[in-house]
């Protein structure tokens, strides 16, 4: 009788936990797991960010920089300066803000040319531009902070309006 009951309270205690199982995989509040292809989903945020700089950029004379960046003269140097080596100092007075004109900071902002770690947006620029330049480019997110944002000041994944106007040494 007692060997009875024990397995009627095994098969009652697994027959339980079989319950639980197939409501755990059937139950409608748990979705399942949704695939998702990260290049297609980048490339796709990448293709909008270039479609708003293309539709801001569409009249005037900009010009086409590295991995989207586009950019115009404001006012051009009165000749263009030497070619910048590795380790050369830039120095900007650099304007950035959003699309929508809230601005991210206005300051002196210097690094040294393919030797620092600001966004490749700015060495591009700097690559592109000379000493006395007064330029304003946009900047897609992958250009600039990209999906980390910088600090307190630039949001994740932002567009970057940028002015700047290139000085010969730190002002």
């Amino acid at each position: 009788m007692k060997r009875r009951v024990i397995i009627l309270a095994l098969a009652l205690l697994a027959a339980v936990f079989a319950l639980l199982r197939m409501a755990r995989w059937s139950n409608p509040q748990t979705p399942p797991p949704v695939k998702v292809d990260l290049e297609a989903f980048n490339r796709n945020r990448v293709a909008r960010q270039q479609a708003f700089i293309d539709t801001v950029t569409a009249s005037g004379e900009w010009r086409n920089g590295a991995g989207g960046v586009r950019f115009r003269l404001i006012e051009e140097a009165l000749q263009a300066g030497d070619s910048l080596k590795r380790g050369d100092w830039v120095h900007w007075q650099a304007r950035a803000a959003l699309a929508d004109d809230s601005v991210c900071f206005e300051r002196p902002l210097s690094f040294k040319w393919q030797a620092t770690d600001v966004p490749t947006g700015f060495h591009d620029l700097a690559s592109a531009t000379s000493v006395g330049d007064s330029v304003e480019a946009w900047l897609p997110a992958h250009m600039a902070w990209g999906l980390t944002g910088h600090q307190n000041l630039v949001p994740p994944d932002a567009i970057i309006h940028l002015n700047y106007r290139w000085h010969p040494a730190a002002p």
